[in-house]
């Protein structure tokens, strides 16, 4: 995720902060995030989202996220490869689940 990445290299604040304005607008008006505009939010993209936004958990979009993680049930998640990202391996059907 590129808000880890920008806070890991120690980016300016300046960009860290345009990077976040981005992301937090993708929030859906469940308070979750999601991997893809085309997908539903998913508690890996939530969670990651919490961690990198961190310094703003004050602020009422991250509390939705919390609530949002709280409120999504425990069950096997699929973890779909993007054809953008694996070439061929949607189209091959590839899936692998994971219980958690």
């Amino acid at each position: 995720m590129r808000l880890m990445a920008l806070e890991w290299t120690g980016a300016s604040k300046s960009d860290f902060d345009a990077a976040s304005k981005a992301w937090i607008r993708q929030q859906r008006a469940d308070g979750g995030w999601a991997q893809f505009e085309h997908m539903e939010p998913d508690a890996y993209t939530t969670g990651i989202t919490l961690v990198a936004l961190e310094r703003f958990r004050r602020e009422p979009f991250y509390e939705r996220g919390v609530q949002w993680l709280l409120k999504e049930p425990v069950r096997v998640w699929k973890l779909v490869c993007e054809d953008s990202i694996f070439p061929g391996a949607a189209a091959n059907g590839k899936r692998l689940s994971v219980r958690v």
